[in-house]
């Protein structure tokens, strides 16, 4: 199951940028298929490729021709951006993902998820 999520400007729970993309990387580490991915040196990506409900759904009626369908693959990415101010680390989170990363994500910066 996978979930959106759109945070701007949220106060994060750090004193870095890179603390606080340790903190993700650990909790994002605890939820198989995910990967860490860094765009410089404030941004962060988890993406994740998995099969869809549609792509089982052919599978399942076109079977067996039908499972070469799970070649294709689905590719999620969240993309969460950290700055340092002076009164700390300002946090962006945005994208769709699996459920319990942006469940931690919305925690850990103490915001909602949309969707």
């Amino acid at each position: 199951m996978s979930k959106s999520i759109g945070i701007f400007d949220a106060s994060a729970p750090a004193v870095s940028a890179s603390d606080l993309f340790n903190q993700i990387a650990a909790g994002v580490s605890l939820v198989n298929g995910q990967t860490l991915g860094s765009v410089g040196s404030e941004t962060l990506t988890i993406s994740r490729k998995h099969a869809g409900f549609v792509i089982v759904l052919i599978c399942i009626l076109l079977f067996p021709i039908g499972l070469l369908a799970l070649l294709a693959r689905q590719t999620e990415t969240i993309t969460v951006t950290a700055k340092e101010s002076d009164a700390g680390v300002v946090a962006s989170v945005n994208g769709r993902g699996d459920a319990r990363v942006v469940d931690f994500l919305a925690d850990l910066l103490a915001a909602k998820p949309s969707g």
